[in-house]
């Protein structure tokens, strides 16, 4: 993987990626995703060459790339003032990697996690307030991944998953209480997705099967809270 990251560093610091690009999309290319390990780290060399992007590229109308949004968030506002000094609309695509509340997430991926996350987002949204983003809108969502151990564990404790839900439903309403800016929106979605590739068993289908069935015996003991 460090092999892999030095040659990606080296194809944007020499621009050459954008050489790649044009052979297989010529003037046509529209959408441009940036992944990776995290491309966050390597966010302010995609920085200085967005205007030779957009000089190449006259379609290209969206940018998007996921993070785990546990480097400097400044990173991500030097992107966004970058592009929107462009005269042509463009949308940005942030996806961001939470899985759920520290039982999960911190167990997942590192401690404190859960909670370092939505605080580097919502130093994000505070910051995007100040700015004037012409043509750009921003376009926020969290993507949760559940392993199966997650499953066995919300399966074990059901109320757990009730914990889940509220969770992120904190930070959706913390959310429309604090985004001042008309640019930036955020999609108020936090299903889950199941951590893939993986050998999985006839067990483990039943397990998701189990995981299922709680969730809507949830959702009728839970039907005023609309995120259910």
């Amino acid at each position: 993987m460090r092999k892999l990251q030095k040659d990606v560093v080296k194809k944007l610091e020499n621009k050459t990626f954008i050489q790649d690009l044009e052979k297989f999309y010529g003037k046509n290319l529209e959408y441009l995703g940036l992944w990776g390990a995290e491309p966050t780290l390597t966010l302010d060399l995609i920085s200085k060459a967005v205007p030779n992007l957009m000089e190449k590229f006259p379609k290209l109308k969206n940018i998007s790339f996921s993070t785990s949004l546990m480097t400097n968030p400044d990173i991500i506002l030097s992107f966004i003032k970058v592009l929107k000094k462009i005269k042509k609309g463009l949308i940005l695509d942030c996806q961001i990697s939470l899985d759920g509340p520290a039982f999960i997430t911190d167990v997942n991926r590192i401690k404190g996690a859960a909670q370092k996350v939505p605080e580097n987002f919502f130093y994000i949204v505070k910051e995007l307030n100040k700015i004037n983003l012409r043509n750009l809108n921003i376009d926020f969502t969290f993507k949760s991944t559940l392993t199966l151990n997650n499953i066995r564990m919300l399966n074990a404790k059901p109320l757990k998953i009730k914990d889940y839900f509220d969770y992120f439903e904190t930070i959706f309403q913390r959310y429309k209480r604090e985004n001042k800016n008309k640019k930036v929106k955020l999609n108020p979605s936090s299903t889950p997705t199941l951590t893939v590739p993986g050998k999985y068993t006839s067990t483990d289908g039943k397990g998701l099967a189990v995981f299922f069935k709680n969730l809507r015996i949830l959702a009728k003991k839970n039907k005023e809270k609309h995120y259910w």
